[in-house]
């Protein structure tokens, strides 16, 4: 019984380790890092100062405290603006307002602290350099939620404007790697397709072409409209190890937030050929050229003569009705706002609909009710269908619109059409040599769960 529980127990856990470890650990890529030293005026380290970080848009605060090399760091930092306040006793208060933490990347604000009383305040805006990575050799550039929607964006995706980045091909090649070899996540989970790599072909805009939503460029799985998205970066070159999947770019989306106030959009794009620059007199109505020579002169090529008249009219050419319809809303806020299990819950909604007139045919070959029964229909050199019956019993078939008794002909099918339907010397093989006939099992399956055509044609 002992041996029992442990094998079950142990089963359990090993199940639960799987299920941990199945997806891929993207996380640390959704977030940024602050890091930073803090020293005297003369470079000694301070060890033990209090470093504040304080949410720009929720107000909500991190705090840390300097170690004996007088370093900080905060870890898996949200995307956002920042205020850094450091204390320390016996000296001023020193704060660094509206500091950016963008997505993958480490902010590094190193700061010397001047002697003074806390009730003194040192505010700095910026920091020269604090921008720049030391910590990897990884070449990329972030865009942010103002540049997403300031710059001219057709299909309103994020993926739309990978372009902008330096080695990215219009169709979504990078670094000399295919466009299906990019990887792409959404707040730190995979949002690649694993098995296309890419989504290009199931994206339509107000084209209706596919791929042109994005112009032509590749994206993941979830549609991310620019709405929806805080920044996102593109890593072209030296990626590190930690979350790159793959020999292309790494391109990392952070969603948007709730913040400590409400705020919201609402948007509607409609294209359409009724009205606009599409409904133009050229397009959707008959063009004249008057002041023709007498009769018996000629139109223009492509004008043919009035009737009645002598002018000459051009072909009536109405434009292709269509029409594209995107629309959405979105909004974010604090949904508590008092402090419930030590903060505030926030949230944040996105959505978008697409709608436009669209059809799709599908062809799939189904077997005629002669097939089923076992005869095969080919057509000679002639065009003329032959019925072969592969049945030992003589079957009645339409062919055309007449029905036609089949017996079973002591000849078999051959191989090549060309050689008749005697299959003799080194002119081929038959197809049933050992003249089995008709499955009856599969004649069951296709009566049973396959349609009749409705293309009708010989099988």
């Amino acid at each position: 019984m002992k041996r029992l529980s442990f094998f079950l127990a142990l089963a359990v856990c090993v199940g639960v380790l799987l299920t941990l470890s199945s997806t891929p650990a993207f996380a640390q890529g959704e977030t940024g890092s602050v890091t930073g030293v803090v020293t005297d005026a003369q470079g000694g380290t301070v060890a033990g100062a209090d470093v504040t970080l304080t949410d720009v848009a929720t107000k909500s605060p991190r705090t840390t405290t300097t170690n004996d090399s007088g370093r900080y760091h905060f870890a898996s930092v949200p995307v956002g603006t920042y205020d850094i306040t450091i204390t320390k006793s016996g000296f001023k208060v020193h704060k660094a307002a509206a500091q950016k933490v963008s997505i993958a990347t480490q902010l590094t604000l190193d700061v010397a602290l001047e002697v003074g009383a806390l009730s003194e305040t040192v505010v700095v805006t910026s920091q020269a350099g604090s921008e720049l990575q030391t910590a990897n050799a990884t070449i990329g550039n972030t865009i942010d939620l103002k540049n997403l929607e300031l710059l001219p964006n057709l299909g309103r995706d994020a993926t739309s404007l990978l372009s902008l980045q330096p080695g990215v091909t219009p169709r979504g090649d990078i670094a000399g790697s295919y466009m299906d070899q990019n990887t792409f996540t959404v707040d730190g989970g995979n949002n690649t397709d694993d098995m296309a790599g890419n989504t290009i072909g199931y994206i339509n805009n107000f084209t209706g072409l596919a791929g042109s939503q994005t112009n032509g460029m590749a994206s993941g799985v979830v549609a991310t409209p620019i709405e929806s998205v805080e920044e996102f970066k593109v890593s072209t070159f030296g990626q590190t190890n930690d979350f790159n999947a793959s020999s292309g770019a790494q391109v990392q989306m952070v969603t948007r937030r709730g913040t400590d106030q409400w705020h919201g959009s609402g948007y509607g794009y409609y294209y359409a050929t009724n009205h606009g620059a599409a409904n133009s007199w050229v397009n959707n109505h008959t063009v004249f050229t008057k002041g023709v020579a007498p009769t018996g002169t000629p139109c223009p090529a492509g004008t043919t003569l009035a009737t009645g008249g002598n002018n000459c009219v051009m072909p009536y050419t109405p434009i292709i009705p269509n029409h594209r319809s995107r629309f959405g809303f979105s909004i974010g806020g604090p949904v508590v706002p008092w402090k419930i299990l030590g903060g505030k819950t926030y949230l944040f909604f996105n959505y978008e609909g697409f709608r436009f007139p669209g059809t799709g045919l599908f062809e799939r070959a189904y077997p005629t009710a002669a097939m089923r029964a076992g005869v095969i229909q080919v057509q000679d050199s002639t065009g003329a269908y032959i019925p072969y019956n592969l049945n030992p019993f003589p079957v009645t078939v339409v062919v055309g619109n007449s029905a036609v008794n089949v017996p079973n002909s002591a000849t078999r099918l051959c191989a090549l059409a060309a050689y008749g339907s005697t299959c003799g010397g080194a002119a081929g093989a038959a197809l049933d040599p050992r003249n089995i006939g008709m499955s009856p099992t599969i004649s069951t399956l296709w009566s049973k769960f396959l349609p009749l055509p409705n293309d009708p044609g010989p099988a």
